[in-house]
């Protein structure tokens, strides 16, 4: 999934490092841009953030040495690649964002796409209306872990319209490891219908 015509090497050729081998990009029928890789060390396929003292694989989970010369951290948050508000369920591969929405439509849905989510990591949505008052407030925990998430969260209308007005929409996300991220936006309703 290279950007096309970045690779600067071919199979056999010797690498130091430092060395840039290409750019990631979004070839082929990729979703995000993404990289795949294999680190051999010693003759053996190896995960280089955990290799252990007597150069064999350490477990998930378990820390063992690093084969990078300037450690790489490990980052434990959710990579949040969409977010926003529809007024029906989000579709989970084409996700779309209304930033008006009419004052007769039947919901306000808050949603976002992640990415590499652990599980006991919560969501909070948040959606507040022209005066301030929270009208959603709804937390979900995640019970196993995900390598890609559709989340949402939403009410239905209960009167003839929504009021008129900026809305306040905010989706906060805490691992269970206490990192925060949070997303906020602004949505418009405006009077009239929706056909």
């Amino acid at each position: 999934h290279m950007r096309q015509d970045s690779v600067r090497f071919k199979t056999g050729d010797t690498v130091a490092a430092g060395d840039v081998l290409g750019m990631v990009g979004l070839s082929g029928m990729t979703e995000f841009p993404h990289l795949h890789f294999s680190v051999e060390h010693n003759g053996r396929k190896v995960d280089p953030l955990r290799v252990t003292t007597d150069d064999t694989h350490a477990t998930c989970g378990i820390n063992g040495s690093n084969l990078f010369a300037t450690a790489i951290a490990y980052d434990p948050l959710p990579k949040i690649t969409l977010f926003g508000t529809s007024t029906s369920v989000p579709d989970q591969h084409d996700p779309q964002h209304d930033t008006a929405i009419a004052a007769d439509a039947p919901a306000m849905i808050i949603w976002l796409q992640a990415y590499t989510v652990a599980a006991g990591t919560q969501f909070t949505f948040s959606l507040k209306d022209p005066e301030g008052v929270e009208q959603l407030g709804q937390t979900v925990t995640l019970p196993k872990n995900k390598m890609r998430l559709l989340q949402y969260a939403g009410i239905k209308r209960k009167t003839p319209s929504w009021p008129a007005g900026q809305y306040s929409a905010a989706i906060s996300v805490k691992t269970a490891a206490g990192e925060h991220l949070q997303r906020s936006w602004s949505i418009r309703v405006q009077q009239g219908s929706a056909d």
